[in-house]
């Protein structure tokens, strides 16, 4: 999909009118469950490989093999 498919279905969405009073769309409350079940499980907001990726590079700059 060409980016500016993406923004004209956001703008779109985001001009459609809420038919039950919601602040938010069906496609939108579940995103936020699945980000809050993810953060009470994990207790943090990163994927496992996010986290390793960041120990990685952790591991570099006190290596000095990469600069701040």
């Amino acid at each position: 999909m060409r980016n500016d498919q993406t923004n004209e279905s956001a703008v779109t969405i985001a001009r459609m009118p809420r038919s039950n009073g919601s602040p938010f769309t069906c496609r939108e409350w579940v995103a936020l469950l699945q980000l809050r079940r993810r953060y009470q499980v994990g207790h943090d907001l990163w994927s496992a490989e996010e986290v390793e990726r960041l120990r990685f590079l952790r591991w570099l700059y006190t290596k000095g093999q990469m600069a701040s």
